[in-house]
């Protein structure tokens, strides 16, 4: 038994951070991504092919991915093996806050970068601190366990 690591696991529950390691969890979030990145090119393409308006295709698409990456995430990528699914409108919020923040950093990231860089160049640094950040709000925000603590 660990009694040393004992101390940080609880200060990590109190702080809403999980405190379980699974070094799985950020290539399942890498597969999400990219799935949900296809879904919102498939639901773009077929709006637009359809006739709608580019910018509420565009739009819609978002809302799309957006919803299919909380849910898939939620289910796979952040569910404690064995734990009942565990969805809330809560938890959305704060996953379509933690994307919106990541989308802030990646145009910081582009308007800062496209000079030195150009625009193609910026815009993969951009995704790159964008993923990072997303990844890093979804593990210790937006999927944060409560504490059994102070239940």
């Amino acid at each position: 038994m660990n009694v040393a690591g004992a101390p940080a696991r609880r200060r990590a529950r109190r702080l809403g951070r999980r405190p379980e390691r699974r070094p799985g969890r950020p290539i399942l979030f890498a597969g999400v991504g990219v799935a949900c990145t296809a879904a919102d090119l498939a639901v773009y393409a077929a709006l637009a092919a359809a006739g709608a308006p580019l910018l509420g295709a565009n739009a819609a698409a978002f809302a799309t991915a957006n919803l299919l990456g909380y849910l898939v995430n939620a289910a796979v990528t952040f569910r404690r093996p064995g734990a009942p699914l565990d969805l809330s409108v809560a938890a959305y919020v704060r996953y379509v806050g933690a994307y919106l923040f990541g989308f802030a950093v990646a145009s910081a990231t582009i308007a800062a970068l496209a000079g030195p860089l150009g625009a193609v160049g910026a815009k993969f640094v951009a995704m790159a601190l964008a993923a990072v950040s997303n990844y890093l709000l979804a593990a210790r925000f937006v999927f944060r366990e409560a504490d059994p603590e102070s239940s």
